[in-house]
């Protein structure tokens, strides 16, 4: 059995509640998870329309130049369908992630990334989740390095707006995990209002708690920490956030919260992970009695 057949498609949660270690989501201009049959009608809906364009193109250059003509729009769709076989192997690399396969995955990337002609919007996406492989081995620095290329990358439009806030909440933790916490706060504070998705207002809430976390104080609402608190307990991936709050509820001489969350926290999935992408909250979190 080929190497290829052995991998799966990762798998793409319902909602944000379901998604577990290893799961992927599915998140639209908003910030808000939506389900793999809206992600499975949307690739369809892409590559109907990409056909639609061809075909229309190639009838429009033989309408105006004849055989001539077809010769271009034969070129222009060429140049096009080059692209599948890398968006293709994208897709892969995704899945190679997802199970932690790290090294298959940063090999498939490094050559996705070498081809040649490879439009600037999909070698976003290859930075992107090398950025994700190179923090999930602890090499911070490059992490970095692969955000910001992918950064560069992304244009600020309304399309990329979520692609964009999820590569600069990535960028303040990976900020925070190399001790630039000041960079990090100018960062998140420059950005434009948090958009209103499930997905981004979590990611938006760990980034505002991590930075906090690395100043060592916080002056968060006790309100506003029970809220976040309520949405960190539904969902099942969440021991970074669960744990945060926790520091942030210790911080504010909870202790008895504190450490009820730092034990729920403790319970879930991902330990692993977090030490790697959050090492300095893992090591509270570790070295923290009771819970």
């Amino acid at each position: 059995m080929s190497d290829k057949a052995l991998i799966k498609p990762a798998q793409i949660a319902e909602r944000l509640e379901d998604a577990g270690i290893g799961s992927l989501v599915y998140v639209d201009q908003r910030g808000q998870v939506q389900s793999p049959a809206r992600y499975r009608n949307g690739t369809v809906a892409r590559f109907v329309a990409l056909g639609l364009f061809l075909g229309g193109a190639n009838w429009l250059y033989w309408t105006i130049g004849g055989p001539a003509g077809l010769v271009v729009g034969a070129g222009l769709t060429l140049a096009l369908l080059r692209q599948l076989p890398a968006l293709f192997r994208l897709r892969r690399a995704v899945a190679l992630l997802a199970a932690g396969r790290l090294d298959e995955a940063e090999a498939l990337l490094q050559m996705i990334r070498r081809a040649r002609w490879l439009p600037s919007a999909m070698r976003a996406h290859v930075d992107q989740n090398l950025a994700r492989a190179a923090a999930l081995r602890g090499r911070h620095e490059e992490a970095l390095a692969f955000e910001e290329s992918a950064l560069s990358r992304t244009p600020d439009d309304r399309r990329n707006r979520a692609r964009r806030r999820m590569l600069e909440f990535a960028r303040v933790v990976t900020l925070v995990n190399l001790g630039r916490v000041a960079e990090a706060r100018a960062r998140i504070a420059a950005m434009p209002r948090a958009l209103d998705g499930d997905y981004l207002r979590a990611q938006y809430a760990a980034a505002q708690l991590y930075i906090a976390f690395g100043e060592g104080k916080h002056d968060f609402d006790p309100a506003y920490l029970r809220e976040q608190a309520e949405i960190a307990l539904s969902l099942p991936s969440a021991r970074s956030l669960v744990g945060l709050i926790s520091w942030a509820e210790h911080c504010a001489g909870r202790s008895a919260e504190a450490m009820r969350l730092l034990a729920i926290a403790r319970e879930r999935p991902g330990e692993a992970q977090v030490r790697r992408l959050m090492p300095r909250l893992a090591e509270w979190m570790e070295t923290r009695p009771g819970g």
